[in-house]
């Protein structure tokens, strides 16, 4: 059975390609641009896992995380953070032990991040 991943990401272009690659390899795709609608499609979509963007409009990805967290259905949801702020280390550090992976945009091909989300799933 196809799994299901919520990307939420505010680049209309980095959003839409993660898209393209995430069901290029099987993955049925929710989408959101910031964590206020992030959340409204994780409690609607119940998705398997959740990719993530840091800095957002309304509501950001630490924020978003931290409400997802407070959830029971969400407590455990696999999280993989892509973002472009590699150099805030206080985020950096609280955002590991809540987040199975962290990647920095430039850094990371997204293939790379379909890997990391196939070690993390059931």
């Amino acid at each position: 059975m196809a799994k299901t991943i919520l990307v939420v990401e505010d680049d209309t272009e980095l959003q839409a390609a993660c898209k393209a690659m995430l069901e290029q390899f099987g993955f049925i795709v929710l989408q959101a641009t910031n964590g206020k609608d992030g959340l409204i499609q994780f409690v609607q979509g119940r998705p398997d896992a959740v990719l993530l963007d840091i800095s957002m409009p309304e509501v950001d990805g630490v924020s978003m995380l931290q409400a997802l967290r407070a959830q029971e259905s969400g407590a455990s949801t696999p999280v993989i953070v892509l973002t472009n702020d590699g150099s805030n280390l206080a985020v950096h550090q609280e955002l590991n032990n809540q987040v199975q992976a962290y990647f920095i945009k430039s850094k990371t091909s997204l293939e790379t991040v379909v890997a990391a989300l196939n070690k993390v799933l059931p």
